[in-house]
């Protein structure tokens, strides 16, 4: 079992500013909000499902299991974003081979590449075969593997639809001013909007009335 921990952007983008999630996430659907009303959603609960779901699209696609753990945050978002976490029930074997021997060449480079130590950028991941073979790092073999095999366009695809369907479906309104949530399959849409519209002139607790 391996602990893994995505590293690339293209297996796990995160959800600061991404395609998984960005500002206008909550606020491009056509319905319109009536004034003092925003979306929001229990975001831990979001980040968790679309966790739970790349694993399943991996382990499906890739056909060996990937049991979701937890999305691990930065406190900022300054030099990253959220990585996914999960254990690996995998072949260590088949992956040294997959790397060292099937595909050698493209291993070499993929960690010159990606762990090259640059100013702003310290490596702790050693960056030719030699060395790596002495401090070998399975989440980097897994990784390698992954990038390759997976297809990678469809994946993300699938991924990003799962992403805004759950936030279609999981979406409250709150309150502005009060905090106050409301479901959105609780909410009376089309009367509360007709009600908002017809009372221009009401007050503002009139026009947002439930009933």
């Amino acid at each position: 079992m391996i602990n893994y921990v995505s590293w690339s952007l293209a297996i796990f983008e995160g959800f600061y500013e991404s395609n998984l999630f960005n500002s206008d996430s909550l606020y491009d659907w056509e319905s319109e909000l009536p004034d003092g009303y925003e979306w929001d959603i229990n975001f831990d609960e979001f980040k968790d499902e679309v966790g739970k779901k790349a694993c399943e699209l991996l382990s499906s696609e890739l056909g060996f299991d990937f049991n979701f753990d937890y999305i691990s945050s930065p406190a900022y978002y300054n030099y990253s974003t959220d990585k996914l976490v999960a254990g690996v029930d995998v072949d260590v074997d088949m992956l040294k081979d997959y790397a060292y021997n099937q595909n050698k060449e493209k291993f070499v480079k993929y960690l010159k590449d990606n762990f090259t130590s640059y100013d702003g950028f310290i490596s702790f991941v050693p960056n030719d075969l030699t060395s790596f073979q002495k401090d070998e790092r399975e989440n980097v073999l897994l990784e390698f593997y992954i990038l390759n095999e997976l297809d990678l366009e469809y994946y993300q695809m699938d991924l990003c639809e799962f992403a805004r369907e759950w936030l279609f479906e999981n979406r409250f309104i709150v309150e502005s001013e009060t905090g106050r949530k409301l479901d959105y399959d609780e909410y009376d849409w089309e009367e509360s909007t007709q009600r908002y519209v017809i009372n221009e002139t009401a007050s503002r607790e009139a026009k947002l009335e439930m009933n």
